[in-house]
Order: C-alpha cells, then sequence, then structure tokens
C-alpha cells in the first residue's frame, strides 16, 4: 500500500513548529479614582457611565468593525485540512505555509473585493493529487471566508511539474464546478474536510447548488439559461465514462 503513493515517506513538521497566533495576556486595567466607592455608591457609576448611543451610531459602528481578517487566520482555517494521501494535516505536511499566504487590497477604490492568495507546495514534484489538494483548500476558503473575499489557489512555483496545467483548472470557475460533481473527487474533498470543526466536514454535501453558482453570469441568467448550465455540468461530470472531459488529472485513492 505505501508503494502506491506518491510520497510514502514526507517530511513532517512537529505540531509546536507551526505557526499559531501568540494572543498576549489581557492588561490589567487601571483603577479609577471612584472604583474603590462604586459598590456602596452604585449612584457613581450610573453617573460616569456614558448614554446608550442612538440606532444609527450604533449601526454606523457595527460597520466600522468589520471583522479584519489576515493571513495567520486563513492559515489556521487550511492548515487542519487532512491530506488525501495520509493520515495528517495539510499544515503538518508543508503543503500550506503561512508565508505563502497573502491577502491583497482591493484593486479599485469602487472594489470591496479582496484577494486572498494560496501557494500549495505538494510534499513531492511528481504528486498527482495536486489539483484535489487545491480543490480542497478552495472549497474551505469559498465557504468560510466572507462574499468580499475572492479565492485565488495555485500551486507554488518550481514545486509541481504541472504546475501551468493545474493552476489553469483551479482557476477555471466552471472546471472547479463540474469537478465538484464528480462524486469519487466529491468523497475525497469532504474526507479531506472531515477533520475540520463539527459542521465543517460536510461543507460540499449540495454539490450542484453550491459550485454551480460560482459560474460567470450565473446570477444574472434566466432560469432556462441556468438549467442550461447545469445540465452541461452534469453531462460533463459523467467522469466514469469520459474522466478526460474535465481536464483532472488525478489519481484517486
Amino acid at each position: 500500500m505505501e508503494a502506491d503513493k506518491d510520497n510514502a515517506n514526507p517530511t513532517i513538521i512537529n505540531s509546536s513548529d507551526l505557526p499559531s497566533r501568540r494572543r498576549s495576556a489581557p492588561t490589567a486595567k487601571r483603577a479609577g479614582l471612584f472604583d474603590a466607592l462604586a459598590p456602596a455608591y452604585p449612584s457613581l457609576v450610573d453617573a460616569s457611565s456614558s448614554p446608550e448611543p442612538s440606532s444609527s451610531e450604533a449601526s454606523s459602528s457595527s460597520d466600522e468593525e468589520t471583522e479584519e481578517i489576515d493571513e495567520q487566520e486563513v492559515y489556521d482555517l487550511i492548515s487542519t485540512i487532512s491530506d488525501p494521501e495520509h493520515p495528517l494535516s495539510l499544515g503538518s505536511l508543508g503543503v500550506v505555509k503561512l508565508e505563502d499566504i497573502a491577502i491583497l487590497p482591493p484593486t479599485s477604490p469602487r472594489s470591496r473585493i479582496s484577494t486572498v492568495t494560496v501557494l500549495v507546495t505538494p510534499t513531492t514534484s511528481a504528486c498527482s493529487l495536486t489539483t484535489v489538494i487545491g480543490l480542497g483548500v478552495k472549497v474551505r476558503l469559498v465557504n468560510a471566508l466572507p462574499p468580499r473575499f475572492r479565492i485565488d489557489v495555485r500551486i507554488k512555483p518550481g514545486t509541481s511539474g504541472t504546475a501551468g496545467e493545474v493552476n489553469k483548472q483551479l482557476g477555471d470557475k466552471e472546471r472547479v464546478a463540474a469537478a465538484m460533481e464528480n462524486k469519487s473527487l466529491l468523497n475525497v474533498v469532504n474526507n479531506m474536510l472531515a477533520t475540520l470543526d463539527q459542521g465543517q466536514g460536510a461543507l460540499v454535501q449540495q454539490r450542484s447548488r453550491g459550485w454551480i453558482a460560482l459560474l460567470p453570469g450565473y446570477h444574472q441568467g434566466s432560469s432556462a439559461q441556468r438549467d442550461a448550465q447545469t445540465s452541461r455540468l452534469g453531462a460533463l461530470a459523467e467522469c466514469d465514462q469520459a474522466p478526460g472531459q474535465l481536464g483532472l488529472h488525478t489519481r484517486m485513492v
């Protein structure tokens, strides 16, 4: 069984060496002049408390406090994904690395879309599962991050002999959507995500609804046009009869 693996003895990174967010210890609040009197004289607390903000002020405040997402959070989302070939995480195998994650701001002042770029490093340059791994990472981020983020998953240059072709596949929304209609491939991706927090392992159960909606112009088209796209993807997804039509050079395990 080990001989069937692309890399039977991958390098494993110790969990203590993996990047993690180091939270600073909460600083003690400096005691105020009347803090010691507050329990005995609650009126002092009431008098010094600020008035309740109006509804308009509260809404504007919540808009301004949009949760920021950084590279560490993206890494935390994908590092625990299971490798399709080994019972290890992508983080422990060095397939995903913090330094290979970048968040790019919107390219236009009118745009609110930021781009999350992830470079995937296969454990061997001859890895035949690079597309599957890339799909697993992309599925995880598409479902976990807000829609204001565009997900760009690529194979790191110089790490795979098929990086160019795989990158084209991962960057083509229609081919990704069709790939996720392949039951065998879907099962592999679901198994990769099964080690995530409860409720995250079955992110791609609704295959058609989740991935066909990623197609360009899907929501703008008529219902007949959407049905036509769905039918086309269903035909493309008959991988058991015609696996080459998807252009996904992967080996199912």
